[in-house]
Order: C-alpha cells, then sequence, then structure tokens
C-alpha cells in the first residue's frame, strides 16, 4: 500500500501506491511501516499525497506521530499533492500549521527545499 523512495540521499518521500482511503486498520499499518523506515536520518521526508482520497481520525493521529518523530531532529515532513477535500480538513484542524503543505508534488517541495538551503 505504501512505498518508499530515496531521492539524493537526503530526501524520503513516501507513497500511497493507489487511491486510498486512509481508515480503519491502515493508520495502524502505515505506523507500523513508517517506523521501520528510520525516517529521521534524510533532510525532509514528504508524504506523496496525491492517492489520499479520505482520511479519519486515526490516519490524522498517524501522521501526527510521524510528525513527532521527524520534528524532534528538526527534520521537515511535507504532505503534498492533496485533493481538495483533504487538504480543507488539514486546514480545519490546523495541521497546516505544523506540516508543510505548500507543495503539489513531491519534486516541488525538494526543488523549493533545495532552493532555500544554503548547506
Amino acid at each position: 500500500m505504501f512505498s518508499f523512495k530515496v531521492v539524493d540521499e537526503k530526501f524520503a518521500i513516501i507513497s500511497v501506491e493507489e487511491r486510498s482511503r486512509i481508515t480503519g486498520k491502515i493508520p495502524a499499518e502505515f505506523k507500523k511501516w513508517f517506523e521501520s523506515k528510520k525516517l529521521d536520518t534524510y533532510k525532509a521526508v514528504i508524504l506523496d499525497g496525491r492517492n489520499i482520497e479520505f482520511v479519519d481520525s486515526m490516519g490524522i493521529a498517524s501522521f501526527i506521530s510521524l510528525y513527532k518523530i521527524l520534528s524532534q531532529k528538526n527534520i521537515p515532513f511535507a504532505v503534498c499533492g492533496l485533493n481538495s477535500e483533504v487538504r480543507n480538513l488539514f486546514k480545519l484542524l490546523k495541521l497546516d500549521k505544523i506540516f508543510v503543505m505548500d507543495c503539489n508534488s513531491p519534486e516541488d517541495f525538494m526543488k523549493n527545499l533545495g532552493d532555500d538551503s544554503h548547506d
């Protein structure tokens, strides 16, 4: 259901492989899955949300859990490409204040982060 790829040895991209609703057992599976990935070793972690059709409260909690792990090491967590319904839900819950959401795709986020970094 989820795929993982590394770009330039510094960006971790998590993708939902097919159109999905992040509900029921899926959030627990996602949390167990991402905990096995050592995501806190990357410059940024990007969730490609283009295939997310809907997210329930448990799905949101799993994203917040990932954010908390990353924020302890000051690693940005971006959620890119959400459809308008899911994006509006995230904004209503003020998740746009903690997640980077101003990107249409992982590539968009990486380009913008690359333009801003001077390391």
